[in-house]
């Protein structure tokens, strides 16, 4: 396995040097550091159809799959992967127009009110408005003044449609319900308002985020787990360190900070537990993963989210390494995504 994953490093390590040289901000924690791993670059940021694996076309406009029909009612929730677009297209140096059209495409659907007219705010608007804040958070990181303008004209926007989500009564009963059965959601709390709040500089949205993420620490199991539905499952642990992980990006308290650290690793380190030699995944046990039907109305039920398993266990890593850890197995998280991206062909 270590011949695999230095590969993979030796590959892409120009590359990685470059888009580090590239990025102006002083902070350890940022959005773009988080994502600049090589792992994540040779296996899907260099490859975008990898990157879309089961997303569905994008049209030159920035709709997502079915939201490219003429007349067709906006699932506001698949323009979330224009963030993924743009974190792929500036790690390697590519033009990010696609990813902001996609961006774009979804901020335009926003009505007066800040809403986006979804039957699901939790799963539908979220997403995005996480999604919309994270492109917005690595464009500004990377000290290019030519999106300066676009980043200003859509932070009142976006923290309007935050402050909408948040005054909704969806937004107390999702928040309970991530107390209680899906731990993932605590922490997409946490992410997207704590982005926003970082662009907007707004206080209210920094504290609610923190309460979220406490949340979210607060269901941690013994062995790591962020447990859905009473326990452990592949595709949702991972989501959480996804989130958890963005969150730290942001976060601008001590302590918190801290234990995110230490909780994000410990997820991974179960979340690898998952993953054979050869790469192979193991759904044997988990609450949701081939269990929970998917919400596109097919009746399939829900397969391995590999990118977003990949995504995970490098994170899970690389946030050691931006808060300077040499020797806290780090190396063997990311080793993890690595031949899981092999087993994938990717």
């Amino acid at each position: 396995m270590n011949r695999i994953f230095f590969a993979v490093y030796a590959t892409v390590a120009l590359l990685t040097s470059q888009a580090a040289n590239a990025f102006t901000s002083d902070d350890s924690t940022s959005i773009l550091k988080l994502v600049n791993n090589p792992v994540l670059i040779q296996a899907l940021y260099l490859h975008p159809a990898n990157l879309l694996s089961g997303v569905g076309d994008v049209a030159a406009n920035g709709a997502v799959a079915g939201n490219a029909a003429s007349g067709a009612v906006v699932d506001i929730e698949g323009q979330r992967w224009g963030a993924d677009l743009v974190a792929a297209a500036l790690i390697t140096h590519q033009d990010p127009s696609l990813g902001i059209a996609t961006i774009n495409f979804g901020a335009a659907q926003m009505q007066s009110n800040g809403s986006f007219g979804s039957a699901n705010h939790f799963l539908a608007e979220n997403f995005f408005l996480e999604s919309w804040a994270r492109t917005l958070l690595m464009l500004k990181e990377t000290g290019n003044p030519a999106y300066t303008p676009m980043i200003n004209s859509q932070i009142g926007n976006l923290a309007k449609a935050m402050h909408y989500y948040i005054s909704s009564g969806d937004f107390l009963t999702e928040d309970g319900k991530c107390q209680t059965d899906f731990t993932h959601r605590c922490f997409l709390n946490a992410a997207a308002l704590g982005e926003v709040a970082s662009l907007a500089s707004d206080p209210q949205l920094a504290a609610m985020a923190l309460q979220s993420a406490q949340s979210g620490l607060n269901r941690q199991l013994q062995d790591g787990t962020f447990p859905e539905k009473g326990g452990f499952d592949i595709n949702y642990n991972a989501a959480s360190i996804m989130f958890a992980s963005r969150y730290l990006m942001v976060c601008k308290d001590a302590n918190m900070k801290a234990l995110l650290l230490k909780a994000i690793h410990r997820a991974g380190e179960r979340e690898s537990q998952e993953v054979s030699e050869d790469g192979e995944l193991s759904m044997i046990g988990s609450t949701r993963t081939g269990i929970d039907e998917k919400h596109d109305g097919s009746g399939d039920t829900k397969g391995f989210d590999t990118k977003g398993i990949v995504h995970a266990l490098v994170y899970s890593g690389q946030v050691d390494v931006l808060a300077g850890s040499r020797n806290n197995g780090e190396r063997d998280l990311m080793e993890a995504g690595s031949i899981v991206a092999k087993n994938r062909g990717w």
